[in-house]
């Protein structure tokens, strides 16, 4: 079940098959990349009685995908996902051999697998393990490039693309301890722009660590200040070339506002908004560039 772009909770789709368990989500975080989550299952005996509930660890690579399932009560491993790059390889749902099956649906960041069709769900499109190709074609065009099928430039070792939209290049493109870094170098390379200054760090392409969601009255007054400058539209200054570098910058701002608010409140939660900015911010550079050349052309 998704609340928005977000996966919060997870129906087994037999919950009283016999011998068989189910992992119920807390809502909203993410996994922890390159370390470990825990999370509930409900499971049920070979005589379909329900058992209870039991606490499971889920053990994660670098790119936040699920590698390993340990039961917290005895550090039993009940479900692993020992995987080529492209993910062609099915999950052992029994690797303890106790004939109790462990079902557990997601795979890559973004992505559910679906049974029924052996694709993996990623929000915006269907990703294909056995090809390792989307099925369908990038609904931002050619921004991400020629090849419209192709999963994060053909390198999953490297890069994840939670929503099926992002470019290779952009892929969590996300500072190591919450620098705004890398906000300012992907804002360069969508729009151009030259960086005057700020600090400079690596990319770090594995996605960032969530937090439960936080009850803090100033996140609410931060979250409703960025609403309120990017809300509606601009007034018009009488010269349609400015009115397009207006737009520009109020795109630009609204993309480091939700960063900023990010770093310090929720790393990752507006990352497919970001980078929507980013891209409106690049149409409106380009729109006000030729609107000024033909202005040039014309005086």
């Amino acid at each position: 079940m998704h609340a928005g772009q977000q996966h919060v909770h997870t129906f087994p789709v037999s919950v009283c098959t016999p011998g068989q368990q189910g992992v119920h989500f807390r809502p909203a975080p993410t996994i922890v990349g390159a370390g470990e989550s825990d999370r509930l299952s409900k499971r049920w005996g070979t005589d379909s009685t329900y058992i209870g509930v039991e606490k499971y660890y889920i053990h994660t690579d670098h790119l936040n995908t699920p590698r390993r399932i340990s039961r917290a009560s005895d550090n039993q491993i009940v479900w692993r996902w020992d995987n080529d790059p492209f993910g062609r390889h099915a999950a052992n749902e029994d690797p303890d051999g106790d004939s109790q099956l462990f079902t557990f649906s997601l795979r890559y960041p973004g992505q559910y697998y679906d049974e029924e069709t052996g694709l993996h769900y990623n929000y915006f499109r269907d990703y294909d393990p056995a090809t390792g190709r989307y099925i369908e074609s990038d609904p931002i065009g050619l921004a991400a490039g020629l090849n419209t099928y192709g999963y994060v430039g053909g390198n999953p070792v490297r890069y994840a693309d939670p929503s099926g939209l992002l470019l290779p290049a952009l892929a969590l493109p996300f500072v190591a301890g919450g620098s705004s870094a890398g906000f300012w170098t992907t804002l360069a390379g969508i729009t151009g722009l030259a960086l005057l200054a700020g600090p400079s760090a690596e990319l770090n392409e594995a996605p960032p660590e969530s937090k439960e969601w936080i009850d803090d009255p100033q996140a609410q007054v931060e979250y409703d200040y960025y609403k309120a400058q990017c809300k509606g539209p601009l007034p018009p200054s009488g010269d349609k070339c400015q009115d397009l570098r207006n737009l520009q910058q109020q795109a630009q701002m609204c993309a480091e506002l939700r960063q900023q608010w990010d770093d310090r409140w929720m790393p990752g939660w507006h990352e497919l908004e970001i980078l929507k900015e980013l891209q409106r911010a690049q149409k409106y550079r380009r729109l006000a560039e030729q609107c000024e050349q033909q202005k040039n052309q014309c005086n």
